[in-house]
């Protein structure tokens, strides 16, 4: 508050205070007379006069010194003047609430939402106006939204929209509202009421221009500011896991905003269903961190971290990925046991990826008959052998899923095989269809040699550098015959014998691979056993495995995610966490989608296995519910006139 004066020239008139001074102690008359008769009392009559002449009625002069004073004062025009918390909106018949939405505005106390008395205020505000008065409502969240086009005079319809308002998950662009704000003004002055928490240190500095920019145009920016009494949130803003002991660790940290320290249960749920339990212990104001350690059997996909805080739940929850398991085990499927280890059709297939073959320390190679095919975990088995099986159609169901979900198939032929029953089982992922037998040679004449092949392909990786010469030495007297089919769309022909007929043929299916091997795995109608390119090639194959891991991603939501894809996927789907089908759009192997909600949103192919997986999260400038700046600040700095307050004392001092 402040006092200033119109014409302070006037002040000179101040002296006019000294005249009832003067005249209050001049010579006064004495009004009694009393008759004397002697000289003697001439002294006594002295003392007398001269207390006569000194001060009395102090109060009544007093009084006399302030009307002069007043009149004085009143002469150089005297305001008062003092900031006040909204502008003045008498006479304006214009009004524009915008409410915030954002997920802040969910913090409880006492009962009730700041969202909930954000309403009742914003109700109670539309009951008081006048007839005539016209409104609108802009509702704030991260995409302006508003109900009616237009400024209207049923200011009931106004208060209904307001009915059943839930926050976001986002927080509110305030400058995008109150742009909306004003172009629904147009060009008229009106007012636009604030109704918001405030909270946070990013939405009203953001907002400063578009708030200069409404002032300037004649318009009044009224705050209604929501607060909490105590603005208290606990919130998990980091949650990863890490390696270590067992299945490795979930490291989660917390952070607290509000008085006191306090101790939370939090719980940490697993893709598999199984949920441990932690507390986590936080000072005010501050950070803490606790780690999980997990099960040695976690499977791979996206976990969450849940923590107990009934101030804010909205953002009481945080995601992350898991990696799957590392596929330790390798099935063989022997389709005709021999008498002898070398006569066996897995024998040297399992000599390949024995642990000392290079492959990865800790694999093993479980060999089962046609029947005894166990249930198939692509984070467990690394690859599947079918060695001249006769009949895979037992099996073909559980392999082709096997194979979608990233599973990898290694198909070897022999003279048990029989095309009908393959295409009957396995047609659907096999890389081509099946003929008859070939012999290219006698067995006792030099067999068909397989040229030597571009050893650019990523599953021919170990031959690539000075090593596709070994390949040449691979030779076959008997093979099948592949019907013709189309390379491309994820069909490559890694080997081809002289004259062109298939060696090795590979097709991507899902996040697997089927690999078709044309002739058999042990010596009876190939060498491919016994030559210095069979082990590497063989454990590729079966190496091909650790690729199959889920692609990742993360986002916050309102931003666009990207997942990496295969090579060979053109189209997918992604479903958010709430179930909802999303558009993507696929370009240079990644996947783009918007994501409006928080949680894992899945990619994967059509009618196919799940590829990859974004997690996204609530942005976390949102879940900071203190207040930093204010609406009110940043309309006074922008136009301090419309928060002014002023009052012209002189009318006061001359009626008192």
């Amino acid at each position: 508050m402040n006092l200033s004066f119109a014409m302070p020239w006037a002040a000179g008139l101040a002296v006019l205070g000294a005249l009832p001074l003067i005249a209050h102690l001049s010579r006064r008359m004495p009004t009694e007379r009393i008759a004397f008769g002697a000289m003697m009392l001439l002294r006594r009559l002295t003392r007398r006069l001269r207390r006569r002449q000194r001060l009395r009625d102090p109060l009544i002069l007093a009084l006399r010194l302030l009307a002069a004073l007043l009149v004085g004062l009143a002469a150089t025009g005297p305001v008062v003047r003092w900031q006040a918390e909204v502008p003045v909106t008498e006479g304006l018949a214009r009004h524009v609430l915008v409410v915030d939405v954002s997920r802040s505005m969910a913090l409880s106390e006492a009962g009730s939402t700041l969202l909930a008395r954000a309403v009742g205020e914003a109700r109670d505000f539309l009951a008081e106006r006048p007839a005539g008065t016209r409104a609108a409502l802009v509702l704030c969240g991260p995409t302006p939204r508003v109900p009616s086009p237009e400024l209207t005079d049923d200011l009931g319809t106004v208060r209904g929209r307001l009915e059943d308002l839930v926050p976001s998950k986002g927080p509110c662009d305030l400058r995008a509202s109150l742009l909306e704000a004003r172009r629904l003004l147009g060009g008229e002055v009106g007012a636009v009421h604030v109704f918001t928490d405030e909270a946070g240190p990013v939405m009203i500095p953001a907002a400063d221009e578009e708030i200069g920019r409404l002032v300037a145009a004649g318009h009044a920016l009224v705050p209604h500011p929501i607060h909490a009494a105590v603005p208290r949130n606990l919130r998990p803003i980091h949650a990863v896991w890490e390696e270590g002991p067992e299945g490795g660790k979930v490291v989660v940290r917390v952070r607290s905003q509000g008085p006191g320290a306090r101790e939370v249960p939090c719980e940490v749920d697993l893709p598999d269903g199984e949920r441990i339990r932690v507390f986590v212990a936080v000072e005010a104001d501050a950070d803490a961190q606790t780690s999980v350690t997990l099960p040695r059997d976690t499977p791979g996909g996206v976990g969450v971290v849940r923590c107990d805080d009934p101030d804010l739940p909205l953002d009481d929850r945080r995601w992350f990925h898991l990696p799957g398991r590392e596929a330790t085990e390798v099935i063989a499927v022997d389709g005709e046991p021999g008498d002898t280890p070398t006569d066996s059709e897995v024998y040297f297939i399992e000599r390949a990826l024995a642990p000392w073959g290079g492959l990865r320390s800790g694999i093993t190679v479980r060999t089962v008959g046609p029947t005894g095919l166990p249930a198939l975990d692509p984070e467990r088995h690394a690859a599947v052998f079918l060695a001249n099986v006769a009949d895979p159609r037992p099996m073909g169901q559980a392999l082709r899923a096997y194979v979608r979900e990233g599973g990898h198939l290694v198909v070897g032929l022999g003279q048990n095989v029989a095309p009908d029953r393959y295409e009957s089982a396995l047609g659907a992922v096999l890389p081509a269809r099946l003929g008859e037998p070939v012999a290219f040679t006698d067995v006792k004449e030099p067999w068909l040699p397989v040229v030597l092949p571009d050893a650019r392909h990523p599953d021919l990786a170990p031959f690539a550098r000075d090593g596709r010469a070994a390949l040449t030495r691979i030779a076959s007297h008997r093979a099948y015959r592949l019907e013709p089919y189309q390379e491309g769309d994820g069909i490559d022909t890694l080997l081809s014998y002289e004259g062109g007929a298939p060696a090795l043929v590979v097709r991507r299916v899902g996040r697997g691979k089927v690999f078709l091997w044309t002739s058999t795995f042990d010596y009876h109608w190939s060498n491919l056993a016994l030559q210095s390119a069979f082990l590497p090639l063989i454990q590729q194959m079966a190496g091909a495995g650790s690729t199959t891991r889920l692609a990742t991603a993360e986002a916050l939501v309102g931003e666009t995610a990207a997942v990496p894809l295969p090579d060979d996927v053109t189209r997918v789907w992604v479903r958010g966490p709430e179930g909802q089908d999303v558009a993507a759009t696929v370009e240079d192997h990644v996947a783009r989608f918007a994501v409006d909600a928080p949680g894992p949103w899945s990619v994967q192919m059509p009618d196919g296995p799940v590829l990859g997986y974004a997690v996204v999260h609530l942005d976390p400038v949102e879940g900071d519910v203190a207040v930093v700046h204010t609406v009110r600040e940043s309309g006074a700095e922008a136009a301090p006139e419309l928060f002014t307050r002023q009052a012209e004392v002189a009318p006061w001092m001359l009626a008192g």
